[in-house]
C-alpha cells in the first residue's frame, strides 16, 4: 500500500464509502441497476467513475433545504422580503424603493 493510500485509510476514506448521486433525465440504468424513481443512487468511487465521466449523474451536494410549512427552517426574514420585493418589479422598470 502507497502512502497516499496509507493516509487515506487512516483519515477514514477508503473510496468505498457510497454517496449520493442525482441521475441525469432520461438515464434508466446507471451501474447495472435501474434508476429509482427519485433519481437519486449511491455509488462509490470506483462504480460512479464511468457513468460521471458520460454526465449521465452528478454528486449531490449536502441537503436541500426544506420550504416553508414543510417541517424545516423557515428562510430569514431579509431574504424573504427582498424575494417578495423583486417579486412585483415589471421588467425593465426600475425597482421601487
Amino acid at each position: 500500500m502507497t502512502d497516499k493510500q496509507e493516509a487515506r485509510k487512516a483519515e477514514g476514506l477508503t473510496g468505498t464509502e457510497k454517496k449520493p448521486y442525482r441521475v441525469a433525465d432520461g438515464v434508466e440504468w446507471i451501474n447495472g441497476a435501474k434508476v429509482p424513481a427519485d433519481s437519486i443512487v449511491r455509488l462509490n468511487d470506483a462504480e460512479a467513475l464511468y457513468d460521471k465521466s458520460l454526465g449521465r449523474i452528478a454528486a449531490v451536494e449536502g441537503k436541500p433545504r426544506s420550504r416553508k410549512g414543510k417541517g424545516g427552517a423557515e428562510a430569514p426574514a431579509e431574504e424573504t422580503a427582498a424575494a417578495d420585493a423583486g417579486a412585483n418589479q415589471v421588467a425593465g422598470e426600475p425597482a421601487e424603493e
